[in-house]
């Protein structure tokens, strides 16, 4: 009976020992940014991260206006053969160790991104401390979009991380860009531009950092194959069901006439159907609106100009669809992954389709969109 209880002693010991291979939380530099962008010397990448400095992240300290030593992130760039190899230079550098466990966007830039995604991807999957739902994103100028001026958060990651989580445009994960591969189609990234501007605040040149969504990026294969302009990426968005709370401003009278619509209810469905063979895809759009703006030079009745906005609405966004869905083809893309719709439906089709997709989405494939959009209101007409 002693021994027994002596060894649950010394069991219940053994677990006050702690972890030996334990790391305290301030031994960390946890990086949230990740930017990547073609090195200097051929076949090389050039990695930066961004990492928070939790010294200089003081309450009182104004969002956006610190700069120099006293910004709350610090960002260091390794070129490297690979992305592990630059991780490795950049750890070398580090008084603390680094964490990739709380990565949260990707950013890539467009001459990283016309040589191919592959190595990344590959990278993403073998190495277990990344995260899948990493969201992806191109720019054109990865150094200045990573410096970006934060204006109501501190560091200038969280505010890539809220161009996608928040839906402004499309929010494209790691895991997405994997999954559409595996399959053979495209995806989309959303596309961010900068520039530099003048402020009235005091700085060193008088200018900020200002970046914002310009579009997006259309991948197949890992490589970038085209892209679409602002109002071509939205309607790409709004038929993939991934823009949140979109607005729409209707024209009519030569665009001397208008309507701001506000979206309160949005779906998006996707079908598929065989014709003489061919695959017909149709995209099914649906919501409700309401109008914040009405202006009409030849004032008409609220019943007349509720059918003329209604009729407006339903035909300039189905316009608007269809060309962001032509371009698409054009680039070989099938960022909406329709494809998936052939091998769930059609599955014999769709292993002759599959070796051969991006041409048979470029020439063989028809895509319809129906738009069913209905007004919650007239609006005040002005």
């Amino acid at each position: 009976m002693k021994a027994i209880k002596l060894a649950m002693a010394l069991v219940m010991l053994f677990g006050l020992t702690g972890c030996w291979s334990r790391v305290e939380l301030d031994e960390w530099a946890f990086a949230f940014g990740l930017y990547l962008d073609v090195g200097p010397a051929p076949g090389t990448v050039s990695v930066t991260i961004s990492t928070p400095l939790p010294n200089h992240l003081t309450s009182g300290q104004q969002t956006g206006s610190s700069g120099g030593a006293n910004k709350p992130y610090a960002m260091i760039t390794k070129t490297g053969r690979t992305i592990p190899d630059a991780l490795v230079m950049i750890q070398q550098d580090l008084s603390r160790q680094l964490s990739l466990a709380e990565l949260k966007v990707i950013l890539v830039g467009k001459a990283y991104a016309a040589q191919g995604l592959t190595d990344l991807l590959e990278w993403i999957t073998r190495d277990p401390e990344v995260s899948m739902g990493a969201f992806l994103i191109g720019t054109d100028n990865v150094i200045q979009t990573a410096n970006l001026t934060p204006i109501y958060e501190q560091i200038p990651s969280q505010i890539l991380m809220s161009f996608a989580s928040e839906r402004h445009m499309l929010n494209t994960s790691a895991r997405d860009c994997l999954v559409a591969s595996s399959y053979g189609l495209g995806y989309g990234l959303t596309y961010i531009t900068s520039s530099s501007v003048p402020t009235p605040e005091k700085s060193a040149d008088g200018n900020r950092t200002w970046s914002g969504i310009n579009g997006v990026m259309l991948f197949n294969k890992e490589k970038l194959k085209g892209t679409l302009d602002l109002e071509e990426g939205r309607s790409l968005a709004l038929a993939y069901g991934k823009l949140k709370d979109p607005s729409y401003t209707i024209y009519w009278n030569n665009e001397k006439s208008y309507a701001n619509a506000i979206f309160t209810k949005t779906s998006s469905r996707r079908t598929v159907r065989l014709e003489k063979g061919r695959p017909v895809f149709t995209i099914h759009l649906k919501g409700r609106v309401g109008l914040t703006t009405v202006k009409d030079q030849e004032g008409r009745n609220a019943n007349a100009l509720h059918n003329l906005i209604l009729r407006q609405l339903n035909r300039q966004i189905r316009q608007n669809v269809e060309q962001a869905l032509t371009k698409t083809q054009e680039a070989g893309t099938d960022a909406m992954r329709l494809g998936s719709l052939v091998e769930w439906n059609y599955p014999k089709l769709w292993q002759k389709l599959r070796p051969r997709w991006e041409e048979a989405y470029r020439k063989e494939v028809d895509i319809r969109v129906v738009t069913d959009y209905t007004l919650n209101d007239y609006g005040k007409q002005n």
